[in-house]
């Protein structure tokens, strides 16, 4: 069941997904793991209230999980509240600084209010730490193209391009690598 609910969120389909972690948690209350899919689905369904109320709940059963804070941090940022969001970023990383998500996270923040350096050292050991997470090499790109970066750049566009192959994306790392622009936009 637990598998089934991993793969519908993977697959974006988040009212299959909450419905079988829903139905996770009447089975096994106080499950941190389907509070965390039950507050992920709901953030994919852009119900943000519901999913902010699930994360407290998780909260209170433990204060010492950084997810609910990554979630929370995730909600602050799309409604464009930075100053939380980046509380609740660095409380996550500060939780759990070897968790992928909190440290993609917190350099992701980073990142955004203009610390490459620091934010894309933390990038890098969340690439470590999960290799096949699409949305660690999606902001690296982004950070490298603003370090001018040109050879990571390339570097990250390819585990783009491994994670979820693409022609034109292929093309252009092929094109823009061969042809090696000595000035960026």
């Amino acid at each position: 069941m637990l598998e089934n609910a991993k793969l519908a969120m993977k697959k974006k389909k988040f009212t299959e997904s909450l419905e079988i972690f829903s139905e996770l948690y009447q089975q096994q209350p106080y499950s941190m793991e389907a509070l965390e899919g039950i507050s992920k689905s709901y953030f994919g369904l852009r119900k943000f209230d519901k999913a902010i109320d699930v994360c407290n709940q998780a909260l209170s059963i433990n204060g010492n999980t950084a997810w609910p804070h990554v979630v929370k941090s995730y909600i602050l940022f799309i409604q464009k509240n930075f100053t939380a969001c980046k509380e609740e970023a660095q409380i996550a990383f500060n939780i759990s600084s070897q968790d992928w998500e909190a440290t993609f996270w917190w350099g992701s923040v980073l990142c955004h209010q203009g610390n490459l350096d620091e934010g894309v050292s933390l990038l890098e050991k969340a690439v470590l730490l999960e290799p096949d997470e699409l949305s660690i090499y999606r902001n690296l790109s982004t950070a490298y193209y603003k370090q001018k970066n040109h050879e990571k750049y390339y570097w990250s566009l390819e585990g783009i391009n491994r994670i979820k192959p693409n022609v034109f994306l292929s093309l252009l790392i092929y094109f823009g690598r061969k042809i090696k622009l000595n000035k960026w936009h």
